[in-house]
């Protein structure tokens, strides 16, 4: 049996960061020092979760928000999906120079598309490992060209990362060891970030297979709307935030020792006017002993309860 095994990056709670000069910095919107050890949430006081909580000004992110909403480029669907060459149920994409065609869900208008190669599926990979580490700066480099066609690149994404995948062949019990590590392709993924907060239900991601040939593409990129109240500045307080999240995370006598992690995301919400997003505190805890964590929001503008 073939094994596919992808070390990834940690986005689950990740700060948004982009190449251009930050208007915030990764404290702001991110816990500080990346998690908070507390030994148990059986008490879980205000005063102790403020060392998790990002820095933020509340005026100063009311006002972005405010400005945010105005920024048409910073909102837009991704662009272009129109355009793709389309016959049926098929589609024709261009990386790298190289055409391939396979199996595809366009919705221009919602930013949506999945794009699957048509051909058999892979045989067990006779490359090294190595050459896959060398050669993937120069694959990461052309999926990041394929998106930014489709108007997605360092402006609007919190990240591109791209990992190798990884193929090996499991040993049997009372068989051979495993089989060396082989390369299997390439995966990145980008993660969309708008006015440097990180949009929650919306990726990109790419795999090439272990020549360098474009294998699949989805992507979920629809144009962006903020609530009523966030476009207009009306958020809560940092004390209401806090209390809040000391009010869900307190008693949980099942969580001891645990890691607790926050950012600010916008997150969306289904309002009498369709999907909206709204900046939410993300809220993460990760139990040390190997147990499921729990991962839950509390939303930072006023009018997120009564939107629904």
């Amino acid at each position: 049996m073939n094994r596919i095994k992808l070390s990834t990056a940690a986005l689950l709670l990740a700060t948004a960061g982009t190449a251009q000069a930050a208007i915030f910095s990764p404290e702001e919107l991110g816990t500080p020092n990346g998690k908070l050890a507390m030994k148990s949430l059986r008490a879980a006081p205000a005063d102790a979760l403020e060392a998790a909580m990002p820095r933020y000004d509340q005026t100063k992110l009311q006002q972005h928000l405010m400005q945010l909403a105005k920024n048409g480029e910073a909102l837009s669907v991704a662009r272009g999906l129109g355009n793709i060459h389309r016959t049926g149920t098929r589609a024709t994409l261009e990386m790298a120079g190289q055409r391939e065609t396979g199996e595809a869900q366009i919705n221009a208008a919602n930013g949506e598309l999945r794009f699957d190669r048509a051909d058999k599926l892979e045989t067990i990979s006779p490359i090294p490992l190595a050459v896959g580490h060398m050669q993937k700066a120069t694959i990461a480099d052309q999926h990041k060209q394929l998106l930014a066609s489709y108007g997605i690149d360092k402006r609007n994404t919190q990240l591109i990362e791209t990992n190798v995948l990884v193929q090996q062949t499991e040993a049997l019990k009372g068989g051979s060891a495993p089989s060396e590590p082989k390369l299997q392709g390439y995966l990145s993924v980008a993660v969309r970030a708008a006015g440097e907060l990180i949009v929650e239900d919306q990726r990109a991601r790419l795999v090439s297979d272990r020549d360098g040939r474009l294998r699949m593409l989805s992507m979920n990129w629809p144009a962006l709307k903020l609530s009523a109240a966030t476009a207009g500045g009306d958020l809560k307080s940092r004390a209401e935030v806090l209390q809040e999240i000391a009010n869900r995370l307190g008693g949980k006598t099942q969580l001891d020792q645990v890691d607790v992690r926050m950012a600010v995301v916008l997150r969306p919400l289904t309002s009498r006017l369709g999907t909206v997003h709204v900046p939410a505190m993300r809220v993460g805890v990760t139990p040390r002993n190997g147990e499921a964590g729990e991962i839950f929001y509390v939303d930072l503008s006023r009018e997120a309860a009564s939107a629904s």
